[in-house]
């Protein structure tokens, strides 16, 4: 492959600056030229070739167990400090451990709490659409794309819409230092202090929900059951952060790119 001028060569880094401001290239050469990648500064491996990744997940001899703590750099030894994500404490790669987890979850995340919520999401579209229609234009990342998901994911875990904004900047503290190419120890302390109090409020929602059940999604996490075994709350903890993480971001992206990609090709 010959490198144009936009195509950077090796060795690659994902937290030059040039990568933060516009990955794509960086990516792209990572694909073509090394799909199989260990990056010194990560001290990761980065899997991005499709069959090198397709290969991986088959291969039960790779693991995703890592980085299971949120650790200030300055505070590598110090454990007591830093918390550890809930769902981490046990190896979730056995197979014992992954089993149960995904046939619970599996029995909750059915079409029942989904389905209901149809009018609601098209009750919040509309707000959020009707917000900017007296101006005519609309910032899509901001209007639309980005208070949509975790308004949907807010109601479809049980919770007042309200508590959206608030759910959002926890996560996005969370979002900030994981994606941060040079995190630094006050992003670590926010995160770590956001993660908590989501996973207090979660737990403080499941309580209710052990005493009140709803047709909502966190009615069905703490009430799924099979062979005895429930949901522990650091799984629920897990669960349910993310799917405010995951559900949230590429949801927003999705919305962002998809209208982004019919503007170009409106045919």
């Amino acid at each position: 492959m010959i490198a144009s001028p936009r195509t950077p060569t090796g060795p690659y880094s994902l937290k030059s600056a040039d990568a933060t401001h516009d990955p794509y290239p960086l990516y792209h050469a990572i694909r073509a030229c090394a799909p199989v990648y260990f990056d010194p500064q990560l001290e990761r491996w980065l899997i991005t070739g499709y069959r090198e990744v397709a290969s991986v997940l088959a291969d039960q001899r790779f693991s995703s167990k890592g980085a299971a703590r949120l650790s200030r750099p300055d505070q590598q030894a110090d454990h007591s400090s830093t918390h550890t994500e809930p769902g981490t404490q046990h190896d979730p790669e056995r197979p014992p451990v992954q089993t149960k987890l995904r046939n619970l979850v599996n029995r909750a995340f059915t079409p029942r709490p989904v389905d209901p919520l149809r009018p609601r999401i098209q009750e919040l579209t509309n707000g959020l659409l009707d917000k900017v229609q007296a101006s005519a234009e609309m910032e899509v990342s901001s209007d639309l794309a980005y208070p949509l998901p975790v308004a949907v994911i807010t109601v479809l875990l049980g919770a007042e819409v309200e508590m959206a904004k608030q759910l959002r900047r926890w996560t996005d503290d969370l979002g900030s230092l994981l994606g941060s190419p040079e995190p630094t120890p006050e992003m670590f302390d926010r995160a770590n202090r956001s993660v908590i109090k989501r996973d207090e409020y979660i737990l403080s929602l499941a309580a209710q929900r052990r005493l009140q059940p709803k047709d909502d999604l966190i009615s069905a996490l703490v009430s799924v059951e099979e062979n005895g075994e429930r949901l522990s709350d650091a799984d629920l903890c897990a669960i349910c952060g993310l799917l405010l993480s995951a559900g949230h971001e590429t949801t927003s992206n999705l919305i962002c790119n998809g209208l982004l990609a019919l503007l170009r090709h409106p045919q």
